[in-house]
């Protein structure tokens, strides 16, 4: 999930290869609902349209909506892109075909 467009989105989804759909939230309505952390304290932020970036989150629903897996990243001063310790896409892929094997 991310605060990047629908286009932005697409090009990262590309460049990595990723076979899952990635979520684009540049409104942040997410944030409260599925409990996502937004940084508002690094200049970048302002760049997005709520003053604020959703720092990385991980989330795999069922065919319900249902969240069966989720990872999120706190933010924190030594970590405003949220870069540091999030999962890699590796990562995200082997947990996608776990959950998908059952």
């Amino acid at each position: 999930m991310a605060a990047d467009s629908v286009e932005q989105n697409a090009t990262f989804k590309e460049k990595l290869q990723l076979p899952f759909s990635l979520l684009s939230d540049p409104q942040l309505q997410t944030v409260d609902e599925l409990g996502a952390c937004i940084s508002r304290y690094h200049p970048m932020s302002l760049s997005y349209p709520k003053k604020a970036f959703l720092q990385p989150s991980v989330f795999f629903f069922d065919k319900q909506g249902a969240v069966v897996f989720q990872w999120i990243q706190t933010a924190k001063l030594t970590n405003f892109y949220g870069a540091k310790d999030r999962m890699e896409p590796s990562d995200i892929i082997a947990k996608a075909q776990e959950l998908l094997a059952g």
